[in-house]
């Protein structure tokens, strides 16, 4: 085991669970909310990273990225600051029907399929992208640099005149300047 794992894993272990705001390793301070989803569970320290020593981690393990997200059982994409998709994992793929080489690059309403996208003014500049959920949630996550948690958002899916309505949750984290956005079919319980 390398010396900067074990000092990461030592770090960790001393830090008192719910007062952690600094990084594990580095201890520069973190800019993101304290939220549940960063507790590796009630009785077990947390492993908050900054970016930095986040990458360092994936380094180390030698993990590559794509095989990272495809690791996640959850339907993930990776998007810019223009909701323009950038990676996908199996899971996301799977859900979309799609082949993350045929997604990649495209504006994200083409890859979900909304009814708007393809209409002449193209995905995130009609006059209904102002109220997507799905959208603002990625561009605040983005600018302010705040995570967010199962947010329900509704997508009309298909051509005008034929939609199919989707119910979701989206959840999102900042990662320098690439967004990660989690997709959640909603339960009938969680509408």
């Amino acid at each position: 085991m390398s010396g900067w794992f074990k000092k990461f894993r030592a770090s960790a272990a001393h830090s008192p669970i719910g007062d952690q705001r600094t990084c594990a390793l580095c201890n520069a301070p973190l800019d993101k909310p304290e939220t549940e989803q960063n507790n590796a569970g009630p009785d077990l320290p947390r492993y908050d990273l900054c970016p930095q020593c986040e990458g360092q981690l994936f380094a180390q393990w030698g993990v590559p990225f794509q095989e990272y997200i495809d690791g996640l059982q959850a339907p993930v994409v990776i998007t810019d600051d223009n909701i323009v998709l950038k990676a996908a994992n199996r899971a996301a793929c799977n859900l979309l029907n799609r082949e993350a080489g045929q997604m990649t690059g495209l504006p994200s309403g083409l890859v979900f399929e909304c009814e708007h996208a393809s209409k002449p003014e193209g995905c995130g500049r009609t006059v209904h992208c102002s109220g997507c959920v799905i959208r603002n949630t990625v561009m605040d996550c983005y600018l302010s640099g705040r995570p967010h948690l199962r947010i329900p958002a509704t997508l009309e899916r298909g051509e005008p005149g034929e939609t199919t309505t989707e119910r979701l949750l989206i959840s999102t984290l900042r990662r320098d300047n690439v967004v990660l956005l989690k997709i959640e079919l909603a339960s009938a319980d969680t509408q």
